[in-house]
């Protein structure tokens, strides 16, 4: 019996970022709930900022959160794992999840765009409008697939362009 918090597996990994990729969508608060539909989300929490819903496979409660603005869906952010609430969590679990992530995404999407190592890598595949883009952080490793525009105004704020 595994110790070991919940995380995506990695069938269940590609085909999401397999329907990322094949999927075109209005990018709308009103298509989110087809696009959820599709995915096999269920939304638990919706208004005008974004939304919240549950996934299919082992994950925290609302895993897929949603940012509403300016009458569009800027990004969908999936929690693919956390250790939050999972003390005893062994340091290289979210190491090795986001390697797993990585590697998947690759075979599926190609070579990545980008590239940030450190104490929390990013690694980023940029399509003509979209970009697809995992993520470690401290206590997660999230999935954001969100507009090229809202990617790189966050750009501009990790460079110090953005005031």
């Amino acid at each position: 019996m595994s110790n070991l918090p919940p995380a995506i597996d990695q069938p269940a990994l590609e085909n999401l970022l397999t329907g990322f990729r094949d999927t075109a969508w209005s990018w709308t608060p009103d298509g989110f709930p087809e696009l959820a539909r599709r995915f096999g989300w269920q939304i638990v929490d919706e208004d005008e900022n974004g939304a919240a819903a549950d996934v299919p496979w082992p994950a925290p409660e609302e895993a897929v959160q949603t940012t509403y603005r300016r009458g569009g869906v800027d990004d969908v952010t999936i929690t693919l794992a956390t250790v939050i609430g999972y003390d005893g969590a062994p340091p290289e679990f979210l190491v090795d999840v986001f390697a797993t992530a990585v590697r998947t995404a690759t075979a599926v999407l190609g070579p990545p765009t980008h590239r940030k190592p450190g104490a929390h890598p990013v690694v980023r595949w940029r399509g003509e409008q979209r970009t697809i883009q995992i993520e470690r952080l401290t206590n997660a490793v999230n999935l954001v697939w969100e507009d090229n525009a809202v990617q790189d105004i966050w750009d501009g704020y990790d460079e110090g362009a953005v005031p």
